[in-house]
């Protein structure tokens, strides 16, 4: 769906947004997987908008995210804006509240992942297929 329509995707989570959207490739297999997609914006200030699509909960989706998050700003060297699309209402949890925090027991350091978040059933379905969001 991605691939049909990357700037209707963009549009969805950001609204209006200036640049140009570019698919690019998500692999970053040195951490042992690929994301879902990712979309990097060219603009004044280039940033990867990363799709992180799941259909059912699982704990460690957003330690994941936060992996994926991390691995794509090494990967591109710009800033990295992740989105977890909710493809059923059995992936969705208390725990998804935009915020992922981990705090370190000793030093009490905090490392964050604030990331979007689009349930499926909210989305006009007959313009998701049509590739026009």
């Amino acid at each position: 769906m991605l691939e049909r329509d990357p700037a209707g995707w963009v549009r969805l989570v950001l609204g209006a947004f200036d640049g140009k959207p570019i698919l690019v490739d998500s692999d970053i297999s040195t951490v042992s997987g690929a994301a879902d997609k990712v979309v990097r914006l060219e603009r004044p200030e280039p940033f990867v908008l990363h799709f992180e699509a799941f259909a059912s909960w699982d704990s460690t989706l957003l330690a994941r995210a936060m992996n994926y998050n991390a691995a794509h700003h090494r990967r591109h060297l710009i800033p990295v804006d992740s989105v977890l699309v909710l493809l059923r209402p059995e992936a969705d949890h208390y725990s998804l509240t935009g915020v992922y925090r981990v705090v370190a027991p000793v030093s009490g350091k905090v490392h964050v992942l604030e990331y979007g978040l689009l349930r499926a059933w909210d989305l006009d379905l007959e313009a998701v297929l049509r590739g026009s969001l």
